[in-house]
């Protein structure tokens, strides 16, 4: 996980690779702007009925929002997903949650 442009964490399986793909991609470190959008987005989910798992995590970069980590359903997957599209000054979404689940079937 990347908090402030600084590696705070890992997620386990390939979602951090995807993240780190991403980001290498747009070669940029989080603006003021991505930081905002990341406060608002998280403000969003935590009013969720469900929000995010502990080990989840939100990057901004470019205003491109990655959701990583695990979600409980396939359903709370789509609403955290929607519920961060839905946030002001989101770019896009690139979602790299996996319901529990599916995550169980892959060990």
């Amino acid at each position: 996980m990347i908090e402030d442009g600084t590696l705070v964490g890992i997620v386990s399986g390939s979602t951090p690779v995807q993240v780190l793909a991403d980001m290498a991609d747009q070669a940029a470190l989080p603006t003021a702007d991505d930081r905002r959008i990341r406060d608002q987005v998280l403000a969003e989910l935590r009013r969720l009925p469900r929000p995010l798992e502990p080990a989840s995590s939100v990057v901004v970069l470019g205003g491109i929002v990655h959701l990583c980590g695990l979600t409980s359903t396939a359903a709370d997957q789509i609403t955290l997903r929607t519920a961060a599209e839905a946030t002001p000054g989101v770019q896009g979404v690139k979602d790299h949650t996996m319901p529990i689940g599916d995550a169980r079937r892959l060990l």
